[in-house]
């Protein structure tokens, strides 16, 4: 089962909904919104979530619906050109404590951050991946997929491809 739980400003439960468990959350968000408006007649709703939520399909949907959002967003579900931008960012602020700054894109604000202790964490945790893919790879330095934990945050970094006698493989992509 999964559950979506609606709280006041402060935390205070207010409803929940039940979902089968087999559903993707994505798909949990407008029909709870429409169900809250209807059960307690609200007009105004500002919501926050995590980047489990950013599609551009709820995004859409929420604007038609009047709802305030503020949703995080993956580096890798935008466009390279603003890909780009926030990479240019990240990169003319590595000396700066905390920085913050804004684009326009498809006519909606995004706020991008930087922080060095997030990204220290960040790199950290990237080159323990590819640290553990590194000990698994081949002599011709691929690897075999059927030796991976089926961990996505361990396959961002792998380039797969498909081998004739070995069927799926993986090359190191950092």
């Amino acid at each position: 089962i999964v559950f979506a739980l609606i709280t006041t400003v402060k935390g205070l439960p207010i409803t929940f909904k039940a979902f089968p468990g087999n559903i993707n959350e994505m798909k949990t968000l407008i029909p709870v919104i429409e169900d809250l408006k209807k059960q307690f007649d609200v007009e105004k709703i500002n919501f926050a979530a995590d980047r489990g939520m950013f599609t551009e399909e709820n995004l859409k949907k929420l604007e038609e619906i009047g709802v305030k959002y503020v949703v995080a967003a993956k580096l890798r579900s935008v466009d390279e050109k603003t890909k780009e931008q926030i990479l240019n960012f990240s990169r003319n602020n590595l000396e700066r404590k905390y920085s913050v700054n804004e684009l326009e894109v498809k006519d909606r604000r995004l706020v991008i951050e930087y922080s060095p202790k997030r990204a220290s964490k960040d790199k950290k945790d990237r080159e323990r991946l590819v640290e553990r893919l590194e000990k698994i790879k081949n002599k011709n330095g691929r690897i075999d997929l059927d030796k991976l934990i089926n961990n996505n945050g361990t396959k961002k970094f792998l380039k797969i491809s498909k081998n004739a006698k070995t069927g799926k493989e993986g090359e190191i992509n950092y």
